[in-house]
């Protein structure tokens, strides 16, 4: 199956390759209302709106970035999503010159922060955490080689699975330089990273907290002044994630599923042959068939809650009735009323802010 990605152009450097890396939500596959079985992809991609073709011609508007993405499969790897990119900081540095133009440093242009080698982990509770070397903002990307440089370690999660992300935990604590400081040119000596990184997680799926515990190659011992004494030494951090995961259905992530995530499916509904899914509407194709239809629609009783955790602010009559007459458009006679038998079941264990629901299953089945 192939995913979609390349290595990544000599342009910018044959050693910050696309070493992909992989991880599996281990939660049971069968429970509806989470994402067990997901397969994630972690990897760095090169991104060169301008394209690239002779960068040994000086063009300083020529853009040159590198981040990582974040695909998922549902199926067992017969169809991915749409690639994710985890974001993180992309503010453009000048570099407007090669300080050694023998011995291939980066060309000119303006360059992000690189984000690479990354590594993807998953824990017991379904919260999936990537770390990233990442070159850190500093006076020396205005250098020469923007290669040269100092960089740290930045781990993000998802509580959605890889839909959105939360970014900008640095947990190395110091950067690390890559250059010798009495080579006035810097890129004739790179430090030498390796070619990934590492990480894994909790899998305790009894405890509300994950742990993430990422490894890299760090240089803060080093003092710059010999690459032939190099210290590389291995360093990792306990990275804790408490927050909890959004489940199957919570299209508004609020923490609870009910009636204003149920509106979502006006917007989600998607065509019956199955198409790779917009990211947000994902949260509801509860059958993992690549399609919103009517059985997504019953199976969003299994997971509704009604309780809510973080106030949502309550459902807007004026868009239930839109979603009434959308209903009323979709399904059959027989399919509403199948719908709104389940929905008046299921009320009595709701909070009151769940209301909504049983005013919706009369509105679209009149008893």
């Amino acid at each position: 199956m192939n995913l979609g990605f390349a290595s990544i152009a000599s342009a910018i450097a044959d050693r910050l390759g696309t070493h992909a890396s992989i991880a599996v939500d281990m939660n049971d596959p069968a429970d509806t209302c989470g994402r067990g079985g997901t397969i994630y992809v972690a990897y760095a991609a090169e991104e060169n709106p301008r394209g690239d073709t002779d960068p040994s011609v000086c063009d300083t508007s020529r853009r040159i970035d590198m981040n990582v993405y974040v695909v998922h499969s549902r199926d067992n790897g017969l169809t991915w999503s749409t690639p994710i990119r985890v974001p993180e900081d992309d503010t453009m540095a000048l570099v407007e010159k090669d300080c050694d133009e023998d011995n291939g440093s980066a060309p000119c242009g303006r360059h992000s922060p690189f984000q690479f080698f990354p590594w993807i982990a998953v824990d017991g509770q379904g919260r999936v955490g990537v770390m990233m070397y990442d070159t850190t903002p500093t006076p020396e990307q205005d250098r020469c080689n923007v290669f040269s440089t100092t960089y740290r370690i930045q781990f993000a999660h998802s509580l959605d699975g890889g839909v959105n992300w939360n970014t900008g935990l640095t947990v190395s604590g110091q950067n690390s330089k890559t250059f010798v400081e009495d080579d006035p040119t810097w890129n004739r000596w790179v430090v030498f990273l390796g070619d990934y990184g590492g990480m894994t997680a909790t899998k305790d799926t009894a405890s509300a907290r994950g742990v993430f515990h990422p490894v890299w190659t760090d240089l803060r011992d080093w003092d710059g002044l010999f690459l032939q004494v190099t210290p590389r030494d291995a360093y990792t951090a306990a990275v804790e994630v408490s927050e909890p995961v959004f489940s199957m259905g919570d299209y508004d992530r609020d923490g609870d599923v009910d009636m204003d995530d149920y509106k979502a499916f006006g917007v989600c509904v998607s065509p019956a042959t199955p198409v790779v899914l917009e990211p947000e509407c994902e949260i509801l194709d509860f059958d993992r068939d690549n399609v919103i239809g009517k059985n997504d629609m019953a199976l969003f009783e299994l997971c509704r809650t009604g309780k809510t955790v973080v106030a949502s602010g309550g459902s807007d009559p004026a868009a239930l009735n839109a979603l009434v007459d959308w209903t009323t458009s979709v399904l059959s006679a027989g399919e509403r009323a199948e719908q709104a038998d389940a929905m008046r079941a299921a009320a009595p264990a709701f909070d009151a802010v769940d209301a909504a629901a049983s005013a919706f299953a009369d509105a679209i089945d009149p008893q």
